[in-house]
């Protein structure tokens, strides 16, 4: 009896294991929606925390307003009525070297020759746009000693046109950074100084400043959780040594000035 006891059991299992489907998931431990009870790897089902960057708009001590009548101690008084900067190409230091946004995306090149894949971690921070801006997906946990980002694009990125690009990407056509006489800018400065003729003049950046942000920080990042990197833009700070009233109309000199000043502009916030 004891042996047919044993048998049936051992048929029951053998039952119950050829009905079991075998469940797919992700499997992977930095995503955030790593699934521990899945037995095989699911196929471009994981999803990965966002990188974020939280940016606070300054005008020194105050919270920027175009309304807002601001000097830095050149000229007369003047308004900012807009301003921003085209970030790219964050990497995050941790223990293995630079974790860096997985996003990829064709663009177009500007000689109408083809596309070329980018990483896609182009991101727009300007006065008016939102205050969290997503740079893209992010594979990395642990101790993150520091990061880097550049202001505009890397010199080696080919020349880029907006092509089939989305208005809303911060390379699309109305990004806020792509100038047809020049293509793209890595930034740009709207001010109205003359408060007579009330006419806003624009300056821009080259889009390769050669300025690489890297202050020293450090995070403990968790499985699966969103990054988020907090930091200052002082506009005001950014006009330091220019006199508009002398010499605002030649925009090559002010922008000249302006790719100088990019050190005090950026900042970590607290």
């Amino acid at each position: 009896m004891m042996g047919i006891g044993k048998h049936s059991v051992l048929l029951l299992l053998l039952g119950l294991l050829s009905c079991y489907e075998r469940q797919e998931g992700c499997l992977d431990l930095l995503a955030n929606n790593f699934d521990a009870t899945a037995d095989d790897p699911c196929v471009d089902c994981c999803t990965y925390p966002d990188l974020e960057v939280q940016v606070k708009n300054r005008l020194d001590t105050l919270v920027y307003s175009p309304a807002t009548l601001v000097s830095n101690g050149l000229g007369d008084s003047f308004l900012i009525i807009k301003a921003g900067l085209l970030l790219s190409d964050f990497k995050l230091e941790n223990d293995t070297g630079f974790a860096e946004v997985i996003d990829r995306e064709d663009f177009s090149l500007f000689d109408g020759t083809g596309t070329i894949e980018l990483k896609d971690d182009f991101l727009d921070v300007a006065t008016d746009k939102g205050n969290t801006r997503t740079a893209g997906e992010i594979k990395t946990q642990g101790l993150i000693s520091g990061f880097q980002v550049h202001i505009g694009l890397d010199a080696s990125i080919p020349a880029l046109m907006p092509g089939e690009l989305s208005d809303s990407h911060p390379l699309g056509s109305e990004g806020g950074f792509w100038e047809q006489d020049q293509q793209y800018s890595a930034g740009f400065l709207e001010i109205l100084y003359d408060t007579i003729s009330m006419d806003t003049i624009r300056y821009t950046l080259p889009v390769s400043t050669g300025f690489v942000f890297n202050p020293d920080t450090t995070m403990d990042i968790e499985y699966g959780s969103d990054i988020s990197l907090k930091l200052t833009l002082d506009y005001l700070a950014w006009t330091q040594g220019i006199n508009f009233v002398e010499i605002g109309e030649n925009r090559d000199s002010v922008a000249k000035i302006l790719v100088g000043n990019l050190p005090i502009v950026i900042s970590l916030s607290d």
